[in-house]
């Protein structure tokens, strides 16, 4: 009743919380953080991952959603605006989450969402390689596609038709979106040990070869090693001509 004393009035107000879901690789694990907030699930075969109702505080900033592949390899945060405190509930996604890369010698691989495109982007930092001392600004040479295979798993050959070090990264394409880029990497054109292994160290050795006979033939056998052997007693009695021979 009105004015009646004792009685109060009260009400709730629900907490923030959103759903966010996306694909990654298959059986990987997505971490979902911030300052104040941090989850973490196992995408399934299809490489889907879901965080469902997850709680946002009032104090807030940006999510990441972190991938970690099957080998442990962590790639580039996938970072979103937290939604407004004032929402009760909402839906983020899909979000496709960037690939994880590495580079052995001279192919690349890695983990993404199976069955999908893998765009590789290239981008030269010099004209020839190591063993020209002048440098170019970088600049973007044309990409080349790669595959996901069912299990999610990618490799590629890097190109060794342009003389120069590389940058790269990866992008997924799967279902005609793009996922954010994989972190970037530098390739290290081993045009020098190429040069120093199959053309400096063969002319080296020759070199070398010749200038030790040459001084052998001119000194050593004659000068030396006849001095040398009759100092020696037990070969005293050996009778070394400059230039004869033994059968």
């Amino acid at each position: 009743m009105i004015g009646q004393k004792g009685i109060s009035v009260s009400g709730f107000i629900e907490e923030t919380r959103f759903t966010i879901f996306g694909y990654t690789c298959k059986k990987c694990q997505v971490e979902l953080t911030n300052p104040y907030v941090y989850a973490k699930t196992v995408s399934d075969e299809k490489g889907y991952f879901l965080f469902d109702r997850v709680l946002i505080p009032k104090k807030y900033s940006d999510l990441c959603l972190i991938p970690t592949d099957k080998h442990g390899q962590q790639s580039t945060p996938t970072c979103i605006a937290s939604p407004p405190a004032s929402n009760y509930h909402t839906d983020i996604g899909p979000i496709l989450l960037a690939p994880s890369i590495n580079i052995d010698k001279n192919k690349a691989s890695g983990e993404s969402i199976p069955n999908a495109t893998i765009s590789v982007h290239f981008f030269k930092e010099n004209n020839k390689g190591k063993l020209a001392p002048k440098e170019a600004l970088a600049y973007s040479l044309p990409a080349v596609n790669a595959s996901t295979d069912s299990e999610g798993y990618f490799n590629f050959n890097i190109p060794s038709v342009y003389q120069s070090n590389f940058r790269l990264y990866v992008n997924a394409v799967f279902k005609e979106n793009t996922s954010a880029r994989s972190n970037v990497l530098r390739y290290h054109l081993p045009i020098y040990n190429d040069y120093f292994y199959f053309l400096i160290l063969p002319l080296f050795i020759l070199l070398f070869t010749f200038l030790f006979r040459a001084i052998y033939a001119k000194y050593l056998h004659i000068r030396f090693l006849p001095a040398i052997i009759k100092s020696w007693p037990m070969l005293r009695n050996i009778q070394l001509s400059p230039f004869s021979s033994s059968h």
